[in-house]
């Protein structure tokens, strides 16, 4: 019998401008007819589920298989003409998927099945009631006819301004200037990745999108350098205020016409949160129970400050402020000073490709899942997108059969235009073929680190190490999951507040001693020239190898270190973060949507929330920046109005890990039985009844705010 593999083979990456554009037409133009030709054969009176929803999910799984990849295209290629041509296309699909859903003649045969329908499985019936309610919140059977146009456009110049937003990200140069006096502090490191501009080349010139920049903020001891610096990067991206203004206009009207108070009232729907209420009330009771801690934390900082400038010699002349821009500093000192955490040092036991490939053991063990990287020889033209990915088989265990499950590709390192940001996108979902056989997913995981070189290893900071083994866990989501319809498939097949909680509980394995020996490897262990570069630089001050794991020492500190960098004052920015959301998509009447102003909006909750002082407080009002121009969230289509989902999760995150996972970090059984609860399933389960079913419970808070001191 043929392997699975062979059954499915890799999906190819040979696209062009055109093909993309022809391609995505003619997808487009087979799914028209195929939805013309269904209102012709069926009628309401014959309409049954079999005719009618199993024909149109078959239609979006295969649409999916092939639309999902030349959307991707946009993320990963270093072809700008290729970028736009992907760009339009995510344009193209999302217009259309707006015509199909005000199809009367196709609603009223949706609405026929959905009002008779008995006796189907769960999934089906999950799958009738989403078709159902998709249609709903399009407004087809309440809008007339111009109602409908408007409706249309609106979403038209949606899906553009997300676009164009994201293209304003990706190629943002913005940079600043300073002389090397006003980087008093810089180490060689930093200054040595920086472009010297200027007749004498005195001036280094920092691009804000790039990293060095907050490397500079925790460096440079000129309180002005570090204001100009952040208050610069709070500017760039300038042409994304105006959109993102635009898109809470729209989007406040399109909720309107479909009779909803705003768009929060209509993201809301079919979320574990369901209501803004209920957001708004968790938020500002989880505000309230956080501050008190979060003014403790902020004391640490300015006492901190304050011997530090006594120390300097030097007088605060800002009567004990603590600003945002001192934040980065005086984190660092703390750590280097108090709790004697060297983080260049603890980044030498992160070099990317050891951790992943740790990281993948872990997730292997836990799930009963084995990783096998296609060599060379395997691979065929166009096979990937670029040189740099790997892709990798991934079967169950060999004791729980070695059945094949999908594929995973992992695509690490910087290149011009690719995706900056560390993220999980679904390439082909999974799901049961018309024939009973099985489609199954492939998943892309991209970072943007710089590549490793013969003389210069690529060295993870540990909140990147958490990150990544946070959107790996996403991919191990999409992998297992084995629903009958792509529609629930994965992580994009849940709720927004659900699909975050599998890859936070995973990030506490990132926090425990045992697992942080697993995941570490210092560089100098990595290749016989990694050893050789650790010599060169090293062996000249007497020093020894360092052990190949993180010694004791240094994860006791770096534990020490985590309630400084993610304790309350992280949670209070994340608070900001969710509250500006939800504030933005919650106007009372369209003439509040149209006079608010996002910048002061932003800028009074950086204030009121995180407890840090602006420029506001040196008199320059609070529209002196403009922060959430670089907010990719608030222009992805789950997460407007959706960023609270990384709160409200990871109560129930806590939960999961302290009940479960806790006592026995390598406890298979346990990882398996939680993959067959919770990750599985999908979005065709009632959610809350999954988390009491692998609990024995109802879900709890105690254990997130005991994690927080609370």
């Amino acid at each position: 019998m043929a392997s699975n593999e062979e059954i499915q083979p890799l999906p190819r990456f040979a696209a062009t401008p055109d093909s993309i554009a022809e391609d995505a037409e003619r997808l487009v133009q087979r799914s028209r007819r195929f939805h013309d030709d269904l209102v012709q054969t069926v009628t309401p009176s014959t309409a049954t589920f079999a005719n009618v929803i199993l024909p149109l999910i078959n239609m979006e799984n295969e649409f999916a298989l092939q639309s999902n990849i030349l959307c991707f295209y946009r993320h990963v290629s270093e072809d700008a003409e290729i970028r736009t041509a992907s760009s339009k296309v995510q344009t193209l699909f999302n217009a259309f998927l707006t015509e199909l859903l005000m199809r009367e003649d196709i609603f009223t045969l949706v609405r026929t099945v959905h009002n008779q329908s008995k006796d189907l499985d769960q999934e089906s019936a999950s799958l009738l009631t989403f078709a159902y309610n998709r249609h709903i919140q399009t407004g087809v059977g309440l809008l007339g006819e111009g109602q409908k146009q408007r409706f249309q456009a609106i979403q038209a110049r949606l899906s553009q301004i997300k676009t164009t937003f994201r293209e304003n990200l990706v190629s943002d140069k913005t940079t600043i200037s300073f002389t090397l006096a006003e980087l008093e502090g810089v180490p060689d490191r930093i200054l040595a990745k920086l472009e010297k501009k200027g007749a004498p080349q005195d001036q280094y010139e920092v691009i804000l999108s790039n990293p060095s920049h907050t490397e500079i903020l925790s460096y440079a001891t000129r309180s002005e350098t570090r204001k100009r610096m952040f208050i610069a990067s709070q500017n760039r991206c300038s042409d994304n205020g105006p959109l993102l203004k635009e898109a809470v206009i729209l989007r406040h009207e399109s909720a309107c016409l479909l009779g909803f108070p705003n768009h929060a009232a209509r993201q809301l729907q079919g979320t574990m949160a369901e209501t803004p209420n209920t957001v708004n009330d968790f938020l500002e009771d989880l505000r309230i129970k956080i501050t008190p801690t979060g003014l403790d934390s902020l004391k640490v900082f300015k006492d901190s400050k304050r011997d530090h400038l006594s120390n300097q010699g030097e007088a605060d002349q800002h009567n004990d402020r603590f600003f945002l821009w001192d934040y980065q500093f005086y984190h660092r000192l703390i750590l280097e000073q108090e709790i004697s955490l060297d983080r260049q040092k603890l980044r030498e036991y992160f070099p990317v490709q050891t951790t992943i490939a740790n990281m993948m053991s872990i997730f292997a063990h836990l799930f009963g899942l084995e990783f096998t990287e296609l060599q060379t020889g395997e691979k065929t033209p166009h096979m990937l997108w670029h040189e740099d990915v790997q892709v990798f088989r991934v079967h169950e265990s060999r004791e729980r059969g070695r059945e094949f499950l999908g594929h995973l590709y992992i695509d690490l390192f910087h290149r011009p235009g690719k995706y900056a940001q560390a993220s999980c996108f679904n390439l082909q979902p999974g799901f049961t073929r018309q024939d009973g056989s099985r489609s199954f997913p492939a998943v892309a995981f991209l970072c943007d680190i710089p590549k490793p070189t013969s003389t210069k290893p690529s060295l993870l900071w540990h909140f990147e190490v958490v990150l990544m083994f946070h959107e790996l866990g996403h991919s191990m989501h999409d992998i297992v999951c084995k629903t009958k319809y792509s529609r629930f498939h994965g992580p994009d097949g849940v709720p927004v507040d659900f699909g975050e909680l599998p890859s936070q509980m995973l990030e506490q394995w990132c926090w425990m001693p045992s697992q942080l020996k697993a995941l570490s490897c210092h560089y100098s262990y990595v290749d016989s020239g990694m050893l050789e570069l650790w010599k060169t630089e090293n062996e000249a001050a007497g020093v020894t190898q360092p052990d190949i794991h993180m010694p004791d020492e240094m994860i006791k500190s770096l534990l020490q270190a985590r309630r400084l960098t993610f304790g309350p004052l992280f949670y209070l920015d994340q608070l900001q973060r969710s509250m500006f959301d939800m504030a933005i998509h919650q106007p009372s009447n369209m003439k509040e949507a149209e006079s608010l102003d996002p910048a002061a909006v932003w800028n009074r909750l950086h204030r009121e929330i995180r407890l840090i002082d602006g420029p506001e407080a040196l008199g320059q009002g609070y529209t002196w920046g403009h922060g959430y121009a670089t907010f990719s969230h608030l222009m992805q289509d789950d997460y407007s109005a959706g960023y609270y989902a990384y709160l409200f999760s990871q109560v129930f995150a806590a939960d999961l890990f302290f009940t479960g996972f806790k006592d026995d970090l390598t406890n298979s059984e346990q990882g398996q039985r939680y993959r067959q609860v919770i990750l599985e399933k999908g979005g065709c389960q009632d959610h809350m009844q999954a988390l009491g079913e692998f609990l024995g419970r109802a879900p709890s808070a105690k254990p997130f705010e005991s994690l927080l001191g609370i």
